[in-house]
């Protein structure tokens, strides 16, 4: 419909925009828009998204050599894809500006580089998910094996447990000795 629009005179497209039930300020806008004879679609596209910016990167696309287009790509690098705090995720922002800037980085490698960060905190997560998981599963099996009543247990039950409890303690064996020789 923007591009239907772009063609049309300023009393048409405030009737047009006046049917899709837009709100008066919206209608400004685009009117004005096409008093200044700019393309709609183009303007949506490019100029409208830099709203969304962060807030550093606004100032750094107005008051430093960062061309819009590494700032939207700059953009991605948000607190839920770097999956950390906003401090955080603007600190990773602004050390990313800083070397587009200072690299002069073009769109290509901006990207490569954007797309490395998000990949390298998912792996930290990943790892540290990892840890924090295996640590749980260690402080359960211990407690449950503390509570355990092996008086109550069937002899079917006592046998699988031994055989599970034997293996588990000849790889507790192996880490030990790996363990001591890497020492």
């Amino acid at each position: 419909m923007l591009l239907e629009l772009e063609h049309k005179g300023v009393e048409a497209i405030k009737s047009s925009l006046f049917d899709i039930e837009l709100s008066e300020k919206q209608i400004q806008i685009l009117s004005f828009l096409r008093e200044l004879q700019l393309n709609f679609y183009s303007f949506v596209a490019n100029d409208l998204n830099m709203v969304l910016l962060c807030e550093e990167l606004k100032i750094a696309a107005r008051t430093k050599s960062l061309g819009c287009h590494l700032a939207k790509i700059l953009n991605q690098l948000q607190v839920k894809k770097l999956n950390c705090r906003e401090e955080e995720a603007m600190q990773i922002r602004l050390d990313a500006t800083h070397k587009v800037i200072q690299e002069n980085l073009n769109e290509s490698h901006t990207r490569k580089m954007v797309s490395n960060i998000i990949q390298e905190r998912s792996k930290l997560d990943r790892n540290t998910d990892d840890i924090s998981e295996i640590k749980e599963v260690y402080q359960n099996t211990k407690q449950n094996l503390n509570k355990l009543l092996i008086k109550e247990l069937k002899p079917r039950q006592l046998k699988s447990l031994k055989k599970i409890m034997e293996q588990k303690l000849i790889e507790i064996e192996r880490q030990l000795e790996n363990s001591t020789m890497g020492n």
